[in-house]
């Protein structure tokens, strides 16, 4: 009887101090739930999801005739996650060698990069085929999760330093994608129809979440979270591309004749009024508008080399002189106030011609 009044008794004891410790875990649950529930289901969704930006394709810029004067490839670059390496060592000396790259080095900024909390830095960028094919190989085989690549676009010029003051250049820009998505390097024009129509070459970026897990691998994609990049639009110019050449180099030719500090030509298309060409020497590669040394350069050396982009046929003004006479003679003739064979003595270096006054260095 006492014994099982005791155990009765053990069993309400138990059961209390149970549901006391239910009690107080729920009123835990509930406090965490006001004061930190909104902050830990967003670090939460941090930590399960992934969101990617999917860069945009830059347009082409074509001549008029559909020569590609301006476009885009992508290179393979390798990147690495340092808070996702384990052995500092290992992954060092395991992908120095496929990359060309020294392994002690490597190793001293994984650990760096880990040590400051970098969770994202380049290895190297511009990879042949064959580091791309060797580094693949390595990572699969070794399971180097941290390790991957990433295709970034590069803007190539294939008919090399032909119209370069109207193509312009581009640059390296961080674009940030709507939703959230995490900023990325892409292409950015920087002077002439590369800048003027960035809007339409850039197109518009895209992104795609990710489920992953701990190692920050994608275990599923769902569909709804995909969003396809929009390539930007093909831009064609009324430039041809073998009279830019001629006029480049004519004008070339004949400013190193002369011993001219620059200039510029434009050829029109007199039915329509189209530019079929417009050149200015000196000119650049657009490829590499800048020397690598540039930042070494002095200040005076740098303007020089940025003076080398202006676009003088449309950003220079220049009074026309004799050159601009055939055009007012022509119109003389064209209304028949003037014959083809009439000749006008100018006596003296100062004419008047009504409220006109025309002074000339000296008689003609």
């Amino acid at each position: 009887m006492t014994s099982g009044t005791w155990s009765m008794r053990g069993s309400g004891f138990l059961f209390a101090v149970v549901a006391l410790l239910l009690a107080g875990g729920g009123a835990r649950l509930a406090y965490i739930e006001v004061t930190q529930g909104s902050e830990l289901r967003t670090r939460a969704e941090r930590q399960q999801q992934a969101t990617r930006s999917i860069p945009a394709r830059r347009g082409e810029i074509l001549d008029t005739r559909g020569r590609v004067l301006a476009g885009t490839v992508r290179r393979p670059s390798v990147f690495v996650d340092p808070g996702l390496v384990r052995d500092a060592r290992f992954a060092a000396y395991s992908v120095a060698p496929v990359l060309g790259m020294n392994s002690a080095e490597l190793e001293g900024r994984l650990r760096e990069w880990a040590a400051n909390g970098t969770r994202f830095a380049w290895l190297k960028r511009g990879l042949t085929e064959d580091e791309l094919a060797g580094f693949l190989t390595l990572v699969d085989a070794r399971r180097l999760h941290a390790f991957d690549v990433q295709y970034e676009p590069q803007r190539v010029y294939p008919q090399g330093r032909v119209a370069p003051h109207v193509l312009g250049f581009v640059g390296l820009d961080l674009r940030t994608p709507e939703g959230g998505a995490p900023a990325f390097e892409d292409l950015c024009g920087r002077e002439g129809i590369e800048a003027a129509y960035d809007h339409a070459l850039s197109g518009v970026p895209g992104r795609r979440t990710l489920t992953v897990d701990v190692s920050r691998r994608a275990v599923r994609a769902p569909a709804e979270t995909f969003r396809p990049a929009v390539d930007g639009a093909t831009v064609v110019l009324t430039i041809d591309a073998y009279i830019q050449q001629v006029a480049q180099k004519v004008l070339g030719d004949t400013v190193a004749r002369y011993g001219a500090e620059w200039g510029t030509a434009v050829v029109f298309d007199p039915q329509a009024g189209e530019v079929m060409a417009m050149a200015t020497v000196p000119d650049y590669d657009p490829a590499a508008p800048l020397p690598a040394d540039f930042a070494r350069l002095r200040p005076a050396a740098q303007d020089e080399i940025r003076a080398t982009w202006r676009n003088r046929a449309v950003t220079d003004s220049y009074e026309p002189g004799s050159v601009f006479k055939p055009f007012i003679a022509s119109c003389a003739l064209d209304e028949g106030v003037v014959h083809i064979n009439e000749i006008f003595a100018i006596n003296g270096p100062v004419h008047s011609f009504g409220r006109r006054t025309i002074r000339d260095t000296h008689p003609y």
